[in-house]
């Protein structure tokens, strides 16, 4: 999609909201001139823009390492990439957080991190991302956190994050926040099998965000995969019908409700929060 004169509105509006230091603000500017700057032109059909490209996303990676500074996550050689790949907006990840990530590419395993005034400034940008008809963005970070909006928008590879419960964890030391949830990301509604968990922490004005494969094997819930083959067969009796999507949608909310609620009581439960204890406790106190 093409932003254009909305673009320009949101980069106003995100820009007065957010109180920043000087660094924070100059990365600001620098991100959102470019933005502007090719929403004029195209990279993909043009081999000097793209080389142009390029060299403003290496531009703001090198500003954000500044702005970041050195960050040691375990199992890694220490060497960040910016998140924000792409400055043309008809691109899938388009919008990305402005943060580094650390770990193999994609959102399977890494482990992001920015600060509190780049994550607040990207909140206001962020507000009405998808347009009027879908959900703000919550503009606190501990609410915007705990929504699968957030997490679609500044970090996935083209896929939606669809959370199956949440995963209680103990606040680490000085930490202001901390929220686990076991996940999956997908392009459709289904009843996917869950095999992610995500872990986010704001600490020392500095958000992280980890993604790691689940290791405890997470059996099917019988009386949840009964509620979506309930659906099917509704959805196979309505599929001339308007209302057919509605079944689907209906049944994916409850199919995940279901799994939220069943999952609590299943033995593969304390195993999954000692895994995401443990990415918690892996995360650089500094």
């Amino acid at each position: 999609m093409r932003l254009s004169a909305a673009l320009a509105a949101l980069l106003v509006a995100a820009r007065l909201a957010a109180a920043a230091t000087p660094l924070e603000d100059a990365y600001i500017a620098a991100r959102d001139k470019y933005l502007k700057h090719f929403e004029q032109i195209d990279p993909v059909t043009s081999e000097a823009a793209a080389k142009e490209e390029k060299l403003a996303i290496a531009d703001l990676e090198g500003r954000l390492k500044t702005i970041v500074g050195p960050v040691a996550v375990k199992g890694t050689d220490g060497a960040p990439r910016s998140i924000v790949d792409t400055l043309t907006s008809g691109d899938d990840t388009f919008g990305h957080l402005d943060g580094l990530a650390y770990g193999p590419i994609g959102n399977k395993q890494m482990t992001v991190v920015t600060t509190e005034g780049l994550l607040k400034n990207w909140l206001k940008l962020h507000e009405s991302w998808w347009g009027d008809k879908e959900p703000k963005m919550p503009q606190t970070p501990r609410a915007a956190l705990k929504t699968e909006g957030f997490y679609t928008q500044a970090i996935a590879d083209g896929a939606a994050f669809m959370f199956y419960a949440e995963l209680p964890i103990a606040k680490p030391a000085a930490a202001d926040f901390a929220v686990a949830y076991l996940y999956v990301t997908a392009q459709e509604i289904g009843p996917w099998q869950p095999n992610q968990i995500l872990v986010s922490v704001i600490r020392n004005g500095k958000l992280f965000i980890a993604t790691q494969p689940v290791k405890t094997p997470i059996p099917k819930i019988a009386a949840c995969e009964a509620i979506w083959k309930a659906a099917e067969k509704r959805d196979a009796d309505t599929q001339a019908a308007s209302g057919a999507e509605d079944v689907r949608d209906k049944a994916d909310k409850e199919f995940h409700r279901c799994f939220a609620e069943r999952a609590r009581a299943a033995a593969f439960f304390p195993k999954l929060i000692a895994e995401a204890q443990a990415i918690v406790g892996g995360l650089p106190a500094n």
